[in-house]
């Protein structure tokens, strides 16, 4: 008997995203108006869009957040932006959650230079 394959969907994202060690990947978010960045968690990927994040504590879809995420390698690379929680991936386990962020735009010129820096490097492979 053979079994059916599923097909995957397409994957609609404009950028290509690259995956990050998350040990080596801090992120530190905090919530629109506030005036620290009081969740830290990681990184689990990249890409000029966004993000998928893990945080110790859930956030809300549609919440708008400020974060700064530190890239490792020979130099790390501190990059800030803001953005929108999109997706959370496993609200409803124990522990931390994983969440998916879009940038809206407002990494600066020179910190997406170094992003792009970081995906030339090979030091992280598209996911």
């Amino acid at each position: 008997m053979h079994e059916k394959r599923r097909e995957q969907p397409e994957d609609l994202r404009e950028h290509t995203r690259y995956a990050l060690n998350a040990a080596y990947t801090s992120v530190a978010v905090r919530r629109e108006g506030e005036d620290e960045y009081t969740h830290m968690g990681h990184a689990y990927d990249i890409s000029k869009g966004g993000m998928r994040v893990e945080l110790d504590e859930s956030l809300q879809q549609g919440e708008r957040v400020d974060l700064k995420v530190s890239l490792p390698g020979e130099q790390i690379i501190q990059i800030h932006a803001s953005g929108v929680m999109v997706r959370l991936h496993d609200e409803d386990e124990l522990g931390p959650v994983r969440m998916g962020l879009s940038f809206d735009g407002s990494i600066d010129k020179a910190e997406s230079k170094n992003l792009d820096d970081f995906f030339e490097s090979g030091q992280s492979a598209a996911a």
